[in-house]
């Protein structure tokens, strides 16, 4: 996750998730660094635009996940998949962005 080796892994943590490893600082520090490295790519997929909505934002984000899912090219998925998950995590995503956001 640390190097985005395996960005299956790695591209489903980009969205809010319960921690499945408790107690582990290595993993708290690879979630972070996954999920800066995200907002930062998502943020350069966006360089061309002078403003970014927080819904367009997480769209990026939450694609992340989508791009090489196999369900997805031959249609066994919901085309809206990635619009219910950014619509219905919509206040979790902020939370979880939102402070990187900020820093920046």
């Amino acid at each position: 996750m640390t190097y985005w080796t395996k960005f299956s892994l790695a591209g489903r943590l980009q969205k809010p998730v319960l921690p499945f490893i408790k107690n582990s600082e290595e993993f708290s520090q690879a979630m972070d660094l996954n999920i800066g490295n995200a907002l930062n790519l998502a943020l350069f997929m966006h360089y061309h635009e002078l403003e970014v909505s927080l819904k367009d934002l997480f769209t990026t984000l939450v694609a992340f996940s989508m791009k090489g899912d196999i369900r997805m090219t031959y249609k066994m998925e919901n085309p809206n998949k990635v619009a219910n998950l950014v619509e219905g995590s919509f206040k979790e995503l902020t939370d979880l962005y939102l402070p990187l956001l900020l820093e920046l």
